[in-house]
């Protein structure tokens, strides 16, 4: 479906009486609202209601689309962003991102998103993907060793 009105879509949104669809609507406009604005983007998704954000991962979509196009105004709201789920649900899924596409981030900023993330469970798991990536992927003893003892 291709709609011309660009504020029809976010409209729509509240139109949508099921959770999970509502979600998936959310997730799926992210990349179309962060090519047409990605501050406005940015601001829509981190105002909706925060059991949306949980649900649709809106805000890790909004970040990952902006972060290939700027990564550093992405990088810089998404850790500017009070702690929240949906802030630490972005972190990791970054650094699952960064595992899985190593040459699209500074490994530097890795570490800034690691220790951004506040859950303490979060912030296991991250480190988790980080010594995995440093033991298999891309062998590294000494970041292996970093994040294995991050990842207790």
């Amino acid at each position: 479906m291709r709609i011309v009105d660009p504020n029809l879509a976010l409209d729509i949104t509240d139109d949508i009486p099921i959770q999970r669809l509502k979600a998936q609507w959310v997730r799926s406009l992210a990349p179309r609202e962060v090519r047409r604005n990605p501050n406005d983007a940015w601001h829509w998704a981190t105002s909706l209601p925060t059991d949306l954000q949980e649900d649709s991962g809106v805000v890790s979509a909004v970040f990952a689309a902006w972060h290939s196009i700027d990564r550093y105004a992405a990088t810089q709201h998404l850790l500017a962003l009070r702690n929240s789920p949906a802030r630490d649900r972005a972190l990791l899924a970054t650094i699952r991102d960064f595992s899985n596409n190593p040459t699209k981030y500074d490994s530097s900023l890795i570490d800034r998103l690691l220790n951004a993330v506040a859950d303490a469970d979060a912030k296991h798991e991250a480190a988790g993907v980080l010594r995995d990536h440093f033991t298999t992927k891309d062998p590294n003893l000494v970041l292996a060793e970093r994040y294995l003892r991050q990842s207790r």
